[in-house]
């Protein structure tokens, strides 16, 4: 087998996992939304009923509470209310990664071919480079 032919296996089993993948992917969606319809009509027929939990065919089936926060307005505004209010374990200061990332990018690049970073940021900055294989198929 010759290295253009290996290649070409290859890119054919990528193109055949990447379309295999996309219709996983849409059958999984179509799932979801379709398991999303049938919790909805559950938890009426709990609250119908006045219910919290059941068992079918040996499964319990119930209704689980979680409880989402967030910030009502800006989020500084919280994080200042937080503190004032002696709850201040909560609030930390992040690194915006993603923009961060782009910034990096944006940079000239040292013999190595990777960015340079300023002085003050060399050891306490991680910067990686990931290669992958990816296909377009139609």
């Amino acid at each position: 087998m010759t290295e253009t032919s290996t290649l070409a296996d290859a890119g054919r089993e990528v193109i055949r996992l990447t379309r295999e993948k996309r219709r996983l992917s849409a059958e999984s969606a179509e799932i979801a939304e379709k398991l999303r319809s049938e919790c909805d009509r559950m938890l009426e027929l709990f609250r119908r009923e006045g219910v919290g939990e059941t068992r079918v065919d040996g499964t319990l089936v119930k209704i689980q509470r979680s409880i989402y926060v967030g910030a009502a307005g800006e989020e500084c505004a919280l994080a200042e209310a937080l503190k004032a209010a002696g709850l201040g374990e909560f609030v930390s200061e992040a690194v915006d990664t993603r923009n961060l990332a782009g910034w990096v990018k944006e940079q000239p690049e040292g013999p190595d071919g990777m960015p340079i970073v300023p002085e003050e940021l060399r050891d306490k900055l991680k910067v990686a480079e990931m290669f992958k294989v990816v296909a377009y198929p139609k």
